[in-house]
């Protein structure tokens, strides 16, 4: 699977915990599109540990969502470990 795309699912932590437990399990996933989900800062900072060790994930889009600093610092902490990110919207 080389793409991962969720749109408009209403998600709550335990989703964004299997998308974090994907994410650490699968190394072809390019594209993860996870926009309009409603993903809180606990949702967030799940997914952004399953991208920490995730090398193949290559572009990555959470756009509105609702998730606030303390989500985005967790996306920025993830930046700092994972080099194969090339785009996050």
């Amino acid at each position: 699977m080389q793409h991962l795309i969720i749109r408009n699912a209403n998600f709550h932590h335990q989703h964004a915990q299997q998308v974090a437990r994907l994410l650490q399990l699968n190394d072809g996933i390019a594209w993860l599109v996870l926009d309009h989900n409603k993903i809180d800062d606990r949702g967030i900072r799940h997914i952004a540990n399953g991208l920490e060790a995730n090398t193949s994930v290559k572009h990555a889009i959470f756009s509105d969502n609702d998730f606030g600093n303390d989500g985005a610092k967790a996306l920025a902490n993830t930046l700092k470990k994972n080099d194969s990110l090339e785009s996050l919207f």
